[in-house]
Protein backbone atom coordinates (compact mmCIF):
# COMPACT_ATOMS: atom_id res chain seq x y z
CA UNK A 1 0.00 0.00 0.00
CA UNK A 2 2.00 3.23 -1.19
CA UNK A 3 -0.78 5.62 0.82
CA UNK A 4 0.74 6.80 4.01
CA UNK A 5 -3.20 6.12 5.93
CA UNK A 6 -2.20 6.85 9.27
CA UNK A 7 -0.72 10.45 7.28
CA UNK A 8 -4.03 10.59 5.54
CA UNK A 9 -6.11 9.95 8.75
CA UNK A 10 -4.18 12.12 10.81
CA UNK A 11 -4.75 15.32 8.41
CA UNK A 12 -7.77 14.88 9.41
CA UNK A 13 -7.61 14.10 13.43
CA UNK A 14 -9.63 17.31 14.16
CA UNK A 15 -12.60 16.42 11.86
CA UNK A 16 -12.39 12.49 13.48
CA UNK A 17 -12.20 13.49 17.27
CA UNK A 18 -15.37 16.00 16.38
CA UNK A 19 -17.06 13.63 15.11
CA UNK A 20 -16.70 10.81 18.55
CA UNK A 21 -17.10 13.58 20.53
CA UNK A 22 -20.47 14.71 18.71
CA UNK A 23 -22.06 11.71 18.41
CA UNK A 24 -20.94 10.26 21.89
CA UNK A 25 -22.44 13.56 23.47
CA UNK A 26 -25.55 13.12 21.75
CA UNK A 27 -25.98 9.50 22.37
CA UNK A 28 -28.29 7.76 24.38
CA UNK A 29 -25.29 6.58 26.59
CA UNK A 30 -25.78 8.44 29.90
CA UNK A 31 -22.35 8.74 31.03
CA UNK A 32 -21.71 10.36 27.96
CA UNK A 33 -24.75 12.44 27.61
CA UNK A 34 -23.74 13.88 30.93
CA UNK A 35 -20.13 14.31 30.97
CA UNK A 36 -17.98 17.62 30.92
CA UNK A 37 -17.91 18.48 27.45
CA UNK A 38 -14.12 20.16 27.49
CA UNK A 39 -13.74 16.11 29.53
CA UNK A 40 -15.17 14.00 26.71
CA UNK A 41 -13.64 16.36 23.85
CA UNK A 42 -10.05 15.67 25.51
CA UNK A 43 -11.31 12.06 25.84
CA UNK A 44 -12.03 11.79 22.13
CA UNK A 45 -9.06 13.28 21.23
CA UNK A 46 -6.99 10.63 23.32
CA UNK A 47 -8.73 8.12 21.64
CA UNK A 48 -8.00 9.05 17.77
CA UNK A 49 -4.52 10.25 19.17
CA UNK A 50 -3.94 6.16 20.28
CA UNK A 51 -6.09 5.07 17.16
CA UNK A 52 -3.38 7.04 14.84
CA UNK A 53 -0.58 5.76 17.12
CA UNK A 54 -1.27 1.89 16.08
CA UNK A 55 -1.26 2.59 12.39
CA UNK A 56 0.56 1.28 10.53
CA UNK A 57 0.99 -2.14 11.74
CA UNK A 58 1.44 -1.52 15.62
CA UNK A 59 -1.84 -2.50 16.93
CA UNK A 60 -0.56 -2.94 20.51
CA UNK A 61 -0.29 0.50 21.34
CA UNK A 62 -3.94 1.25 20.54
CA UNK A 63 -4.77 -2.14 22.55
CA UNK A 64 -3.05 -1.27 25.52
CA UNK A 65 -4.57 2.03 25.59
CA UNK A 66 -8.16 0.70 25.31
CA UNK A 67 -7.14 -1.83 28.42
CA UNK A 68 -6.34 1.46 30.16
CA UNK A 69 -9.42 3.51 29.72
CA UNK A 70 -11.78 0.72 30.19
CA UNK A 71 -10.41 -0.16 33.69
CA UNK A 72 -11.01 3.53 33.88
CA UNK A 73 -14.85 3.83 32.75
CA UNK A 74 -15.75 0.19 34.57
CA UNK A 75 -14.27 2.19 37.62
CA UNK A 76 -16.45 5.14 36.83
CA UNK A 77 -19.63 2.87 36.18
CA UNK A 78 -19.52 3.01 32.58
CA UNK A 79 -21.61 0.00 30.72
CA UNK A 80 -19.84 -2.51 28.52
CA UNK A 81 -22.41 -0.89 25.29
CA UNK A 82 -21.24 3.05 26.32
CA UNK A 83 -17.90 1.65 25.86
CA UNK A 84 -17.97 -0.06 22.77
CA UNK A 85 -19.71 3.04 21.53
CA UNK A 86 -16.76 4.83 21.13
CA UNK A 87 -15.04 2.08 19.19
CA UNK A 88 -17.57 1.53 16.76
CA UNK A 89 -17.92 5.36 16.11
CA UNK A 90 -14.43 5.77 15.62
CA UNK A 91 -14.24 2.86 13.36
CA UNK A 92 -17.20 4.65 11.51
CA UNK A 93 -15.67 7.42 11.13
CA UNK A 94 -12.14 5.63 10.02
CA UNK A 95 -14.22 3.85 7.21
CA UNK A 96 -15.79 6.82 5.95
CA UNK A 97 -11.92 8.83 5.54
CA UNK A 98 -10.46 5.69 4.28
CA UNK A 99 -13.33 5.93 1.35
CA UNK A 100 -12.66 9.78 1.03
CA UNK A 101 -8.67 9.81 0.95
CA UNK A 102 -7.69 6.57 0.39
CA UNK A 103 -7.27 5.46 -3.14
CA UNK A 104 -9.79 3.06 -4.67
CA UNK A 105 -7.23 0.14 -5.15
CA UNK A 106 -5.74 0.44 -1.30
CA UNK A 107 -9.28 1.08 0.46
CA UNK A 108 -9.40 -2.77 1.26
CA UNK A 109 -5.98 -3.02 2.55
CA UNK A 110 -6.68 -0.16 4.46
CA UNK A 111 -10.02 -0.62 5.77
CA UNK A 112 -8.36 -4.27 6.68
CA UNK A 113 -6.26 -2.60 9.16
CA UNK A 114 -8.56 0.06 10.77
CA UNK A 115 -10.62 -2.96 11.23
CA UNK A 116 -8.42 -5.46 12.29
CA UNK A 117 -6.72 -2.77 15.16
CA UNK A 118 -9.97 -2.03 16.45
CA UNK A 119 -11.52 -5.54 16.37
CA UNK A 120 -8.83 -6.18 18.44
CA UNK A 121 -9.45 -3.37 20.93
CA UNK A 122 -13.18 -4.62 21.24
CA UNK A 123 -11.57 -7.96 21.95
CA UNK A 124 -9.32 -6.20 25.09
CA UNK A 125 -12.50 -4.47 25.96
CA UNK A 126 -14.43 -7.71 26.09
CA UNK A 127 -11.75 -9.13 28.29
CA UNK A 128 -10.96 -6.36 30.70
CA UNK A 129 -14.69 -5.88 31.02
CA UNK A 130 -15.17 -9.47 31.93
CA UNK A 131 -12.31 -9.94 33.99
CA UNK A 132 -13.62 -6.62 36.07
CA UNK A 133 -16.69 -8.26 36.70
CA UNK A 134 -15.43 -11.64 37.66
CA UNK A 135 -13.07 -9.51 40.02
CA UNK A 136 -15.95 -7.48 41.44
CA UNK A 137 -18.04 -10.71 42.45
CA UNK A 138 -14.93 -12.35 43.92
CA UNK A 139 -14.57 -9.35 45.99
CA UNK A 140 -18.60 -9.18 46.85
CA UNK A 141 -18.74 -12.54 47.93
CA UNK A 142 -15.36 -12.08 50.09
CA UNK A 143 -17.95 -9.78 52.02
CA UNK A 144 -20.97 -12.25 52.12
CA UNK A 145 -22.69 -10.37 49.49
CA UNK A 146 -24.65 -11.26 46.15
CA UNK A 147 -23.44 -9.68 43.32
CA UNK A 148 -27.00 -10.05 41.36
CA UNK A 149 -28.63 -7.62 44.07
CA UNK A 150 -26.43 -4.95 42.79
CA UNK A 151 -25.41 -6.15 39.18
CA UNK A 152 -28.95 -7.37 38.09
CA UNK A 153 -30.04 -4.48 35.79
CA UNK A 154 -33.26 -4.35 34.26
CA UNK A 155 -32.25 -5.20 30.69
CA UNK A 156 -32.47 -8.39 29.50
CA UNK A 157 -29.12 -9.07 29.07
CA UNK A 158 -26.23 -11.32 30.52
CA UNK A 159 -27.04 -11.59 34.80
CA UNK A 160 -23.29 -13.05 35.56
CA UNK A 161 -19.81 -12.98 33.56
CA UNK A 162 -21.01 -16.84 33.15
CA UNK A 163 -23.52 -15.62 31.07
CA UNK A 164 -21.19 -13.71 28.65
CA UNK A 165 -18.81 -16.41 28.33
CA UNK A 166 -21.57 -18.82 27.62
CA UNK A 167 -23.40 -16.72 24.51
Amino acid sequence: MSTDIRAALASRRDEISSAVFSRLHDSTAVHYRQADQDLLHGRADRLVEAFLDALPGKPGVFIDYIGEIARERIGEGFALREIQLALSILEDQAWKLVAAVVPAGEQVAALGMVTTIIGAAKDQLANVYLQEMLDMRGRMASLGLAPETLAGGTDSGPASPEDCLAR
